[in-house]
């Protein structure tokens, strides 16, 4: 459920989840090993081929999810939808999904 009054509940279309916290190791708090890595971004079925748009839910975890797929391959064409869900959610016309 949207914690968040006046926000509706689901994601954009099309998009994939990734937990930021996955990608720290919990005992160092650094980030998690390039291949551990490689294999949540498979496994949450982003592919890196295709431009790639990271969001959150106010657009801060986002920025570190775009980090550490640059950590993969600097050269991915990724960006920040600083708007991410508290801007998406709330506009009537924007499309939205549930799983």
């Amino acid at each position: 459920e949207e914690p968040r009054p006046g926000m509706k509940s689901g994601h954009i279309p099309k998009s994939k989840n990734l937990y930021f916290n996955y990608l720290i190791d919990q005992d160092s708090k650094k980030f998690i090993k390039k291949e551990e890595i490689i294999n949540l971004i498979k496994k949450s079925g982003i592919d890196v081929k295709k431009d790639i748009i990271c969001s959150c839910g106010s657009g801060v975890t986002a920025c570190i999810l775009k980090f550490v797929i640059e950590l993969i391959n600097k050269d991915l064409n990724i960006k920040i939808y600083d708007g991410s869900w508290s801007e998406w959610g709330t506009k009537n016309d924007s499309p939205c999904e549930k799983n």
